[in-house]
């Protein structure tokens, strides 16, 4: 109700987000790692959210905040943008809700939500935060304006509570955690410019562990990117639907990949082919057939007499119109509209109570 609901944008959608991302919740429990980024959906069209990000694949359309798992890359909870006011520290405590408190999750985020009074507020709420750092963020100055730093040198600092340093690689990179220290652990990479030889560096455990376990959300939409079932549509709410089916279909997967011992379909197209087939299989009950639903190729029982079964009988109405009525099947072939009250009940085609009755029964070639 637009009434009801005069300052949410998202109104439209509103029961169907809800309902969805409740169940996500319920559905799965999260494990230690965890990691919160931006997804796109595409549009191209007018709605008053859209946003511009020249970083992203997908640089026009609709943003949400996803929270993810970060090892199985399950969406547990995801937050349309929609050009509130909202402080990000707003946002990320949205996302996590109070389910998250008080179990020492480890959250992974991006320098676009890290800062020294978030990882501090969210600390007292038993929540470890790890993640790249931008300037003036809470830093102190050393961080923010390091002076000139040999290669692999890390320059730390901490407050007791919240670590926050500069790891010079071939840039700078900032980093803050609440669960790790400043010390080194070696890791073996390529050289630059090599030939395949590799070099072992030392780096900082937090940036480590942040390369490790950041990915959750960019997994998430690369799975979604290989089977979409979104398209083109003159309303974004439409397409907005398509995408919360498309994560639901994913969490599926996720579900059924974690709850089956002897998983047959290990592969995510195998798991869609099969979840397609079996929503095609499930046929609808007769009782429920809505009157406008008929058959568009003539039965081969039409012709074999037998008029006690082939009974002329009223549309059956139902309870948002009284009296149906439906186009003859004969009229229609001959470019005559015509709008009628009866069908044949074996056949399930309405026709014209004379002459069309008659011929559609006893001609061969209509």
């Amino acid at each position: 109700d637009r009434a009801a609901n005069a300052d949410d944008k998202l109104f439209k959608v509103r029961p169907v987000l809800d309902n969805l991302t409740e169940k996500w919740k319920r559905s799965y429990n999260l494990g230690e790692q965890l990691s919160i980024d931006e997804a796109m959906l595409n549009w191209q069209g007018r709605v008053p959210f859209k946003v511009f990000m020249k970083n992203k694949p997908i640089k026009h359309g609709i943003k949400s905040y996803v929270l993810a798992d970060a090892k199985t890359f399950y969406c547990w909870n995801i937050s349309i943008y929609k050009r509130d006011k909202k402080t990000i520290k707003e946002t990320v405590l949205n996302l996590l809700t109070p389910k998250c408190y008080g179990i020492w999750h480890s959250l992974y985020m991006d320098n676009f939500y890290n800062s020294v009074s978030l990882s501090e507020a969210l600390l007292e709420k038993k929540i470890h935060t790890v993640g790249t750092l931008r300037c003036f963020r809470g830093e102190p100055l050393e961080i923010r304006k390091p002076s000139r730093m040999k290669t692999h040198e890390v320059v730390a600092r901490d407050n007791g509570k919240v670590v926050v340093m500069a790891w010079k690689d071939k840039r700078i990179v900032k980093a803050i955690t609440t669960k790790h220290d400043s010390s080194l652990c070696y890791i073996e990479r390529r050289k630059r410019g090599g030939h395949g030889e590799v070099e072992s560096i030392p780096k900082p455990c937090a940036i480590d562990d942040y390369n490790q376990n950041m990915s959750g959300v960019d997994q998430m939409d690369q799975m979604l990117a290989y089977y979409q079932c979104t398209r083109k549509s003159m309303k974004w709410t439409k397409k907005l639907f398509f995408y919360l089916t498309e994560i639901c279909v994913h969490n599926a997967f996720i579900l059924y990949k974690i709850k089956s011992v002897n998983a047959t379909h290990n592969s995510y197209f195998k798991f869609i082919v099969c979840l397609v087939e079996e929503l095609c299989s499930q046929q609808s009950d007769s009782s429920t057939r809505t009157a406008t639903k008929y058959p568009r190729l003539n039965p081969s029982s039409r012709l074999l007499g037998g008029f006690d079964r082939h009974q002329l009988q009223p549309i059956p109405s139902s309870s948002t119109n009284p009296r149906p009525r439906r186009r003859c099947k004969l009229c229609a072939k001959s470019g005559i509209r015509k709008d009628v009250f009866y069908f044949c009940s074996n056949c399930d085609v309405a026709l014209c109570p004379s002459p069309c009755y008659g011929l559609y029964h006893t001609k061969l070639h209509l």
